[in-house]
């Protein structure tokens, strides 16, 4: 049998137990004293104060039923805890101590990595340290409160979006400007400046949505609701979600006491759903001194859930975009009494025609998607493939006045995406040559100008970053260049020569992405809280490096 300590001994070995707690304990908390104070704001309530280093010191001190902490002045008017002195008698198993040891260390060695890998980028140690929880609290808040506002446009109303934003910017010492485009428009324009000039990032989301027929939701449009892990409301995927997103890196970064090495701009802009006349449009040709930038994100890509490469998700980066042409067809007839047979009926002539569209289209899809950075034949999803093929689709029709008489005019309006190497007179030839009736005019009633079917640089800085942190948050993800299929403010951005891309941080599935324009719009709480943090890292690595 083997003898038991004396009781002496046992007293001894207590005591170097809790002594060695108590310095673990200790320098873990002193040590986050100069790193709290180094890099963030001396308010304890602000959401960068927290460190993960600070947050295991108190842990530990739990784990260990400290019940005595005093404080010391730290910045002035801030008081920071530091390691108790432990009057608790009772010895710790010696396994929690290795317990602690080993995290001390792993934390440690982590930090090591995270500087010898990005050196010059401390902002690598800051996200880690951020307390995300109370960060993704006001997050929620800010989205909840925005989508709550009403902006369909028509009528717009988009000054309720400006003035929410511009009322918290104030308080948290930003300055602003405002620009009323329109009655009930408004732009708003916040700056961070910094160090460099002429290469600026502009963070930038349209504050206007699409109607809604309230008929047709099962949850209330304009409310905001959380439900099962969903943020529902109009505008939550198109892209309310996405201006917030921005919103919260903007603040974090304003909140560093380093001097961000370019100028940062948040902009909210109306009307990009009818067109950016009283937005991005009117930005850009009445105020480029403000667009003096190298860089903008918006709208125009993101991930995709449902694909995989390599039991890896594929994320597309806008860089282009499809021309828009919205085309009129007019078909003339002869009127007559309802009660009589019409060969020249007016609303026959032109449902041939748009038959004859609707045929060519589906004989020409292409049935998966190709791109020269993805190497896969396997993917069908409809939104990849139209990115890179005429797309024609009948978005109104019209004719006649009167129950009983035929109309001598019936009219349809095609919404056309083309790719870039397709010019509008070319897609005007082909519409004649499928229709081949004289009857039935064409016209465009809208077009994007040549200039804003720009494109983007893809070997950037910044593009190497957004792959960077994209593989952070999913290892071996497929980062390509996307030509979106729909059109955003970026194609006035890249007219100008700025490297303006499209992305949302967010894997989204295929219901999520049917959510663009639909009825019961939502993005997931995970998507959007992901995309908070991922929006973040991309901005402070470019913002905050040497």
């Amino acid at each position: 049998m083997i003898a038991r300590p004396s009781g002496k001994k046992r007293k001894i070995a207590r005591r170097q137990k809790n002594v060695i707690v108590d310095i673990i304990i200790y320098f873990v908390r002193r040590v986050s004293v100069p790193v709290s104070r180094y890099f963030f704001a001396p308010d304890p309530k602000s959401l960068l104060f927290s460190s993960q280093l600070y947050n295991l010191g108190e842990d530990l001190a739990k784990a260990h039923k400290a019940t005595k902490i005093k404080t010391v002045v730290g910045n002035p008017g801030t008081k920071i805890p530091i390691a108790p002195k432990v009057t608790q008698s009772r010895p710790r198993p010696i396994q929690h101590i290795r317990f602690i040891l080993r995290i001390v260390i792993e934390k440690s060695l982590h930090y090591k990595v995270l500087y010898k890998t990005h050196p010059h980028n401390i902002y690598c140690i800051i996200y880690k340290m951020m307390n995300w929880q109370s960060i993704n609290g006001q997050a929620l808040k800010y989205l909840q409160d925005y989508l709550q506002l009403d902006t369909s446009n028509p009528p717009g109303n988009e000054y309720l979006a400006s003035d929410y934003f511009e009322s918290i910017l104030k308080k948290e010492g930003i300055e602003t400007q405002t620009f009323t485009t329109a009655p009930g428009r408004k732009i708003l324009y916040a700056k961070i400046t910094g160090t460099e000039k002429n290469n600026g990032l502009m963070l930038s989301g349209h504050s206007d949505v699409v109607p809604v027929e309230r008929d047709k939701w099962t949850v209330e449009p304009f409310g905001g609701e959380i439900i099962e892990n969903r943020i529902y409301g109009r505008g939550a995927i198109d892209m309310k979600s996405c201006t917030v997103m921005q919103f919260i890196a903007f603040l974090l970064i304003n909140k560093q006491e380093k001097t961000i090495n370019r100028d940062l701009i948040f902009c909210v802009t109306p009307d990009e759903e009818i067109g950016s006349k009283f937005g991005m449009a009117w930005l850009v040709e009445n105020h480029p001194e403000l667009l003096e930038i190298e860089y903008a994100l918006n709208e125009g890509g993101y991930g995709f859930r449902d694909i995989e490469i390599n039991k890896a998700p594929i994320f597309g980066i806008g860089i282009a975009e499809k021309k828009l042409c919205w085309i009129k067809l007019t078909a003339i007839g002869s009127p007559g009494h309802g009660s009589q047979p019409n060969p020249s009926n007016a609303t026959v002539q032109l449902n041939i025609a748009l038959e004859k569209i609707i045929s060519w289209q589906q004989s020409n899809y292409q049935e998966t998607f190709q791109n020269d950075y993805i190497q896969s034949d396997d993917i069908t999803d409809k939104e990849l493939i139209a990115m890179n093929q005429i797309t024609m689709n009948i978005t109104r029709m019209q004719a006649g006045y009167k129950h009983n008489v035929i109309p001598a005019k019936a009219e349809a309006v095609l919404d056309c995406r083309l790719p870039h190497s397709v010019s509008y007179q070319e897609l005007i030839s082909k519409l004649n040559d499928i229709i081949d009736n004289n009857e039935i005019l064409i016209d465009i009633i809208s077009a994007d100008e040549e200039a804003l079917t720009a494109t983007c640089d893809w070997e950037t800085e910044l593009i190497q970053i957004m792959k960077s942190q994209i593989n952070n948050h999913y290892n071996g993800a497929t980062v390509f260049p996307l030509t979106s299929a729909y059109g955003t403010d970026n194609r006035f951005l890249r007219s100008r020569g700025i490297n303006a891309y499209g992305f949302i941080p967010g894997l989204f599935s295929s219901e999520e992405r049917s959510g663009f324009h639909n009825h019961d719009e939502y993005i997931t709480t995970e998507n959007f809280l992901m995309g908070c943090k991922m929006m973040y890292g991309i901005i402070a690595e470019l913002c905050l490096s040497d």
